[in-house]
């Protein structure tokens, strides 16, 4: 009937109308499946009001790292947390159950201090990054179960006392679906001290699934030996411990690792693997090698270790084999901070790990510092240098038998001290008269021995050379170092200087003097040395005139009046002088000028240089307050 027909379409109507409400409210109430930036700005660990809203936001108003979290494992998607620089101190530990990416501003910078008792960071679902940030003094440091987890320019370190069962104080690595890895990261001071019947990896603890290790420094860590022994029956792997699972390591530095217990049972100081599958590749172990000390590896079972490329062991329990390198001291540095986010123990100059490696690391070491030699080192950190040299010239032309002085500033960029600095200097066509260093020795044919230059220090050297009738006129310098330097070609340098016909009376540019400064202290009856630079070889005066206050008298300047102008009385007391170099300049006035003491007052000394063409240079001054 036509009326039913009415109703039950108005009906429809009204049901497809509820329906739509319904549907629009579910996709206003579910957080977005896009993935979300969550910024940190508070160091304070407080929870998140509400998770499921895709706010990070706790009841103070502000985003923690535990609300970050907290929301990004309730919302879909592969969110991003920021953490900038500062100490996050949390009262338990965090859980990541969803893919999330954590990034710290550098492992130096953002530290996460867990709680003693218990994991700092636990990842149990997903594929997440954390990468750029330390995470110490927590019961375990991180923990993967059945989870994916790169963990990327990290430093796991002081975590103590481990694991509930004694393993992984560290890094545990637990579950078959577990697969983790540690690149250009390190994994340092970690230890288990609690009593337990066995104690397992203090560094690093694999009790199922997979760890890749690349690039990164496992160091310093222990079974006990700190405040206490670990009263364990057995003590295995004090840097690395591979219950089952597998693992791999390329480029990795095992150094200092331990184990003790009450018991004769210490297996394995630096890695020790249980039957299971580990790969070594073009890494350092290094370990103590004394009579009666636990070895530094130990493969039990028919599974023995994997190699690939070229290893070095400090001595024979790792089984290495031909090929390798096995009982050779590493020369290694006790670990420290050599550049980077995170702690290294780089190899020394003579070490026979350098150059040594079988491949090297896309992207550069631990610290990313770049290969330096004719191949890359075994082990983690490359031993890295930057030595390079600039030119400052007084002028660009120059009369024949005039002088141009160039200031050669040698530097070092890289990441480990360079030592056995050197710089040579040539310059054909013209006569090398002054060579100066800032440090070390120079000879005027030219070189130049400057010592060692620490990462961003610098030396100077200050050469001033005669033209000849040649023009041009080349300098060319060259600096070389006894450590591997990673770029080659900022090594040398050349000045070009234009020399015009005539002789060096041609010359019409004046010295330069720089600004005058008291080295030391201004009394009587003592020396008074004033420093500053020179551009050029030169005749230098200086004269001191006494300055008095006074007060006019008509169209005189006189002491002992009340009223009147001031003014200042100008007394001469001599001047000197002598010639000086290009570069620093140094001038003594002596305890007695001309002939006697001279008294406690005020003194203007006035500077001029001249040079051998008869230029003079502008004066300097400087007020010297001389007291008793």
């Amino acid at each position: 009937m036509p009326g039913t027909a009415g109703y039950d379409f108005a009906m429809l109507l009204r049901h497809l109308s509820l329906l739509i409400a319904i549907a629009a409210a579910t996709l206003i109430a579910v957080p977005s499946a896009q993935a979300a930036t969550y910024a940190v700005n508070t160091t304070a660990d407080a929870a998140d009001l509400l998770p499921s809203d895709g706010i990070c936001k706790t009841a103070a108003n502000t985003c923690s790292l535990r609300a970050a979290v907290q929301t990004a494992n309730a919302v879909s998607g592969a969110d991003t947390v920021t953490v900038p620089a500062g100490t996050y101190v949390l009262a338990s530990g965090l859980a990541v159950t969803n893919s999330i990416t954590i990034t710290g501003a550098g492992a130096r910078q953002t530290v996460v201090d867990g709680p003693s008792n218990m994991e700092a960071i636990k990842f149990t679902g997903g594929s997440s990054t954390m990468r750029g940030l330390a995470v110490a003094n927590s019961g375990v440091g991180v923990i993967v179960q059945d989870a994916e987890a790169l963990l990327d320019q990290i430093a796991v370190r002081d975590n103590s006392p481990g694991f509930s069962n004694g393993a992984g104080a560290g890094l545990y690595i637990q579950g078959v679906g577990a697969d983790v890895e540690l690149r250009r990261s390190s994994v340092t001071g970690n230890r288990i001290l609690q009593d337990t019947t066995d104690a397992y990896g203090a560094g690093i603890s694999v009790q199922g699934g997979k760890l890749t290790a690349v690039a990164s420094t496992v160091a310093d860590n222990a079974i006990g030996g700190s405040t206490s022994a670990t009263r364990s029956n057995n003590a295995f792997g004090g840097g690395i411990e591979v219950s089952s699972g597998s693992a791999a390591l390329r480029h990795v530095t095992l150094s200092g690792n331990t184990v003790t217990s009450d018991s004769s049972a210490r297996y394995g100081a630096n890695i020790y693997s249980n039957n299971n599958p580990v790969t070594i590749e073009d890494s350092l172990i290094a370990g103590d090698n004394s009579p009666g000390t636990p070895p530094s590896c130990m493969f039990a079972g028919a599974a023995k270790p994997v190699l690939a490329g070229r290893n070095l062991d400090s001595g024979i329990t790792c089984g290495f084999g031909a090929g390798h390198l096995n009982s050779v001291d590493p020369l290694v540095r006790a670990l420290g901070a050599f550049g980077g986010e995170t702690d290294t123990t780089p190899v020394q100059v003579g070490s026979p790990a350098i150059d040594a490696a079988g491949a090297c690391e896309p992207g550069g070491d631990q610290r990313g510092a770049p290969a330096a030699g004719a191949a890359c080192d075994i082990g983690a950190a490359e031993l890295s240098t930057d030595v390079a040299v600039t030119v400052q010239s007084s002028r660009a032309s120059v009369a024949a038998g005039g002088d141009v002085t160039h200031v050669l500033t040698v530097s070092n960029a890289g990441p480990d001290t360079a030592t056995g600095v050197g710089l040579d200097l040539s310059a054909p066509g013209g006569q090398v008269t002054v060579a100066t260093p800032s440090t070390g020795t120079c000879t005027v044919a030219v070189h130049c021995d400057l010592g060692t230059l620490t990462p961003g220090s610098t030396a100077t050297v200050t050469v001033v050379v005669q033209a000849g009738t040649g023009t041009p006129l080349l300098s060319t310098a060259h600096a070389t170092a006894a450590t591997p330097d990673s770029n080659s070609a900022n090594d040398s340098v050349t000045a070009s200087t234009t020399v015009t016909g005539g002789s060096a009376g041609g010359d019409k540019v004046a010295p330069v003097l720089g600004a005058l400064k008291l080295s030391g202290k201004a009394k009587t009856k003592k020396a008074i040395t004033v420093t500053g630079t020179l551009s050029e070889a030169s005749t230098v005066t200086w004269k001191l005139d006494r300055l008095t206050a006074g007060r006019t008298s008509g169209k005189k300047c006189k002491t002992g009046l009340r009223k009147g102008k001031r003014c200042t009385i100008v007394k001469k007391l001599g001047s000197k002088s002598a010639a000086a170099a290009a570069g620093k300049l140094k001038l003594v006035i002596p305890a007695k000028f001309p002939k006697k003491a001279i008294p406690a007052g005020t003194y203007r000394l006035t500077v001029t240089a001249k040079d051998a063409a008869g230029n003079t240079s502008k004066a300097r001054t400087l007020t010297l307050k001389i007291k008793r």
